[in-house]
């Protein structure tokens, strides 16, 4: 089948979106109707005796995920209670009540969840608790008769995002709903000093889970199984679009009615076809399938577009092999200074900036997580990345200043530029084989605040207008695929062994104003124990605001750093830095040593000369050679600070890049 045009799947997406936010009569389909009016007609019989009473309590349980099989554990459940979703204990219901109202009634214990846009099943749990989804239910009498004594579980038709449940954002990320509502997650942490808490840069609207990462060439671990015959792919395309996301103009009252009748079979060609017309998005759908009886309210329109986005899945997106190493991440927007006469312009890895977060999951398992990946990605590509580099980098944004506004047209003020997802994450620098038949979900939260973006004498209004998430695809020979196919048929599921590295970032908010300083940052297992730490020491004036460059370093006249893990010291010796005096040779060989040890090149190629280091400099401890006591123990990491002179300078913070396997 030929793709589609742009513009007809612009409409499909405004018309599904719009179904999907409207809201329905009592009956959202002529079947509703049918078992309302069978209920009204039904014959009530009374047994002798004592009276039933016509409430009953039962419990209901959520689940997150549509391919549910078993009960989940307790650690699950309450993950599940913790997220606005799982158990509600002591739900009432009415034995009279149609099946409309039965689902209204679960909509209202579950308030923060869109179930009304995804739609759910009901199931109960049998004796060897596996799920069972209940069958010809036409009233509450026919549920409590199929469940007896047991609890309500609810089956979502489709995986629940949890972006959308946690927290609902604008396009800027600011808060909508009130933070009561977030869940955080403290990790337990053991201190040497309790006084001194741990001072991590974990944004507000992100859970502080840390994320399980892996090293080339050294141990790895199981960390995905997968049912291979299951894609389970969502149906936003690409993994970058979201129908639930989306703010569509409803239609006027008084909006053009149209009929438009659809065969099951062949949904995704009929809607093509119609939507291919002009005008036809400010027309209101009347739906009806081929060789049936119906009277849509609106619950017809929805069950198509389901049917739709379930055959594209099937056509488009079956059976793909897809190359997440060389994906990135496309961005149009606009950059219009409030005064076009004064000075502003985007500044240094500009694109970066626009994020709070970037999360991988594939699944329904966290592979990589990026918290703050501008400064992250600063801080990594000062070291990793050398001059035969900079044209590459031109694209993501890397090196705009005043005179240099490459993915920016002045005249314009449009913008445009590409993340690739090697130069965000570890797991797409180090895993570069093609994944298939498995769910993957690339979660982006859009930063509060977008002057970390730009530089000038002037606000500037920053507008995202396209994110794609854009992905090769492999097409395999015909013997290749044979082969492929074979395997998948040999066994429903395998285990995948992901090795990878990648860096978690930790931030110390203000360095004591002292001679020196301790920084306790966590205490961790042997196999998240750090083998590269990158220091940068920055003004603590320098996030969020124009004037300064958020990419920018200092020394704060630092003579020494040491890592402790455990009672293993890195360096051994003392480094005694005055840059004051050019005393700095040393932190510099660290620095351009870093590409040497850390990606095997024979000769590194450092981005900055020693000049540029010395305005700009960043610190990394190679602590990649451990003792074998080390990989068998719980590991404390801590940070030894010293200056030359009296105390810190004030209002100094400190970013920790550490390097994980």
């Amino acid at each position: 089948m030929a793709l589609p045009s742009e513009n007809i799947v612009q409409n499909l997406i405004s018309a599904a979106s719009r179904a999907a936010s409207s809201s329905t009569s009592d009956f959202d389909d002529f079947e509703g109707l049918v078992q309302e009016t069978r209920r009204s007609f039904r014959r009530r019989q009374t047994s002798n005796g004592r009276k039933k009473s016509s409430k009953v309590k039962k419990n209901v349980f959520l689940f997150r995920r549509n391919n549910v099989d078993f009960v989940p554990t307790t650690k699950e459940i309450n993950y599940l209670n913790e997220n606005n979703m799982g158990k509600r204990e002591k739900a009432h219901f009415e034995r009279h009540w149609s099946v409309p109202e039965i689902e209204s009634h679960i909509h209202s214990l579950y308030p923060n969840v869109p179930l009304n846009l995804i739609g759910f099943q009901l199931g109960k749990c049998d004796q060897s608790r596996k799920i069972v989804v209940l069958s010809n239910i036409n009233s509450m009498e026919d549920v409590l008769h199929q469940i007896n004594q047991g609890s309500i579980y609810v089956i979502p038709n489709r995986d629940i995002p949890m972006d959308e449940v946690r927290l609902r954002i604008n396009r800027r990320g600011e808060e909508v709903e009130s933070n009561e509502d977030i869940p955080r997650h403290d990790p337990v942490v053991r201190r040497r000093n309790p006084a001194r808490s741990r001072h991590e840069y974990i944004p507000e609207n992100v859970s502080q889970e840390m994320s399980l990462t892996h090293r080339p060439h050294r141990s790895t671990k199981e960390t995905v199984e997968s049912t291979l015959p299951n894609f389970g792919l969502e149906p936003e395309i690409s993994g970058s679009l979201n129908l639930y996301q989306f703010t569509v103009p409803t239609l006027p009252e008084d909006a053009e009615k149209i009929q438009l009748e659809i065969n099951r079979s062949n949904c995704s060609n009929d809607l093509f076809k119609f939507y291919s017309e002009e005008n036809v998005t400010e027309k209101r759908l009347l739906v009806t399938f081929t060789d049936e009886i119906g009277v849509d309210g609106g619950g017809l329109t929805k069950e198509m577009f389901n049917l739709f986005f379930s055959e594209i899945e099937d056509r488009f997106f079956r059976d793909l092999i897809l190359d997440i190493a060389e994906s990135y991440i496309y961005i149009e927007g606009k950059f219009i200074p409030n005064d076009l006469a004064k000075t502003c312009h985007l500044s240094n890895n500009a694109l970066a900036f626009l994020f709070d977060e970037i999360r991988y999951e594939m699944g329904g398992e966290q592979v990589c997580l990026i918290r703050k990946p501008g400064i992250t990605t600063t801080m990594k590509s000062m070291i990793s990345y050398g001059e035969t580099s900079t044209k590459f980098l031109d694209t993501v944004g890397w090196g705009l200043d005043e005179n240099k506004q490459v993915i920016l047209d002045t005249p314009s003020h449009t913008f445009s530029g590409k993340l690739p997802l090697k130069f965000l994450m570890g797991f797409a620098e180090d895993y570069n084989k093609g994944i298939l038949n498995i769910k993957q979900e690339l979660i982006l939260i859009i930063a509060r605040s977008f002057k970390n973006s730009y530089m000038g004498e002037v606000d500037a209004n920053v507008t995202i207008n396209k994110i794609e998430w854009k992905i090769r695809h492999v097409m395999p020979s015909d013997r290749q695929k044979l082969k492929l196919l074979n395997r998948l048929n040999k066994s429903s599921t395998a285990k995948i062994k992901l090795a990878y590295r990648m860096c978690d970032l930790y931030e110390l908010p203000a360095i004591r104003e002292t001679a020196s300083d301790i920084w306790a940052i966590k205490t961790t297992s042997s196999l998240e124990r750090p083998r590269y730490i990158i220091i940068g020491f920055q003004s603590s004036d320098n996030t969020d605001d124009r004037s300064k460059d958020a990419t920018k370093f200092i020394h704060a006249g630092v003579n020494n750093i040491r890592l402790y893990l455990n009672s293993e010291v890195y360096p051994y010796e003392r480094w005694n830095l005055d840059f004051d005096r050019k005393l700095d040779a040393v932190a510099f060989y660290a620095y351009e040593n870093f590409q040497r040890s850390y990606y095997g090149k024979d000769m590194g190629e450092p981005m900055m000369s020693i000049e540029e280091f010395r305005k700009n400099p960043l610190f990394i401890i190679d602590c990649y050679h451990q003792p074998d006591a080390m990989k068998t123990s719980t590991v404390d990491i801590k940070l030894e600070f010293e200056t030359r002179e009296t105390k810190f300078p004030p209002n100094t913070k400190v970013h920790i890049a550490a390097d994980n396997p």
